[in-house]
């Protein structure tokens, strides 16, 4: 089970905001919780992940996942 949220604005997300989201999504999963945030053409993106760990153990399971240029949430 994991959660996942997302934001797509010109509104800039502080820190203690997306500590305060992610700590609202710890039933959807409080193992790990990570988020990546970036800004495109003066919007402000900000993807939110919270993981339980049941069947798969490794930490190379946590998301948001980073590679090259790409990053993604399942």
């Amino acid at each position: 089970m994991f959660g996942v949220a997302g934001y797509i604005g010109e509104v800039r997300i502080t820190k203690p905001i997306v500590k305060r989201i992610l700590d609202l999504m710890k039933n959807r999963g409080p193992d790990f919780k990570n988020f990546y945030k970036t800004v495109v053409k003066d919007k402000n993106i900000l993807l939110l992940h919270s993981r339980l760990s049941i069947i798969d153990l490794e930490s190379r399971s946590n998301q948001p996942f980073l590679k090259d240029d790409l990053v993604f949430n399942f």
